[in-house]
């Protein structure tokens, strides 16, 4: 059973189609001169997303959602940047930079506006490699079909089944209540018609105190014995996934 948190309370980050922002200072100069230049600041991840701006590289859906996607994480140096070469007339002195008006290229040297690491980010993501653009997050969940267990309405929250479909995963969902028996069958005819790999996810504590800890060991016996048992997290997989090369199992061990 693949462990997944809920996502807990919603980021501050800000997303725009131009660029993603958040946990950063307020900047209403910066943020209006990047309107007048056409950026558009929005604040829900979307498929459109070219730059994600925030002052830290976080294990949060919001940043997993980004990531699929590869826009190219930044911190807020980069919008002030263009707020500053915005500003330039046309043809002013090169020696302070060129005129976006003139050139017509946001600043290109994305490394030189990196976010720093959380303090909670697990050592293995604290690479800026995992944390750079790459098309190959875009279908990394095409080989697979996720249950989600748990209550029934609450067994996926809105972000995580935006971040698993929008990977091109396929999801199916099952009420925990259903017990042990019911769940043998869901796997079953899962198995049967489905030729991805199977994956559960579960919030195991939400699940045990829905249905008791004996009613949950058997569910999760049930798991066990169909070879699909496993605790990890979903976030870490996306961002660790950077060349298309890791296995689900080998990231979730």
């Amino acid at each position: 059973m693949w462990e997944s948190r809920p996502a807990g309370a919603k980021s501050n980050e800000l997303l725009t189609s131009c660029a993603a922002l958040g946990r950063l200072s307020k900047l209403p100069k910066v943020f209006l001169i990047g309107r007048e230049l056409g950026i558009h600041l929005v604040h829900l991840p979307g498929q459109h997303i070219t730059h994600h701006l925030t002052d830290s590289f976080a294990a949060t859906t919001s940043q997993a959602l980004s990531l699929v996607p590869s826009a190219a994480f930044v911190n807020s140096g980069w919008l002030k940047e263009i707020a500053g070469l915005g500003d330039l007339l046309l043809h002013s002195d090169p020696s302070t930079g060129l005129s976006l008006e003139q050139t017509f290229k946001l600043p290109p040297i994305i490394t030189k506006y990196r976010p720093t690491f959380d303090e909670g980010l697990p050592s293995e993501q604290q690479a800026f490699k995992i944390w750079e653009p790459n098309e190959e997050r875009m279908n990394m969940f095409s080989s697979y079909r996720f249950i989600c267990v748990g209550e029934a309405k609450c067994q996926i929250d809105s972000e995580m089944r935006e971040l698993l479909t929008r990977a091109s995963g396929k999801i199916e969902v099952f009420d925990v209540k259903g017990g042990a028996e019911k769940w043998r069958g869901a796997i079953s005819h899962a198995k049967a018609k489905a030729k991805q790999n199977l994956v559960p996810i579960a919030d195991e504590e939400a699940c045990e105190a829905a249905i008791g800890k004996d009613g949950w060991k058997k569910i999760v016996g049930t798991t066990r014995v169909f070879g699909l048992y496993q605790t990890g997290n979903i976030l870490s997989f996306v961002s660790c996934n950077c060349g298309g090369c890791l296995s689900l199992c080998q990231t979730l061990q």
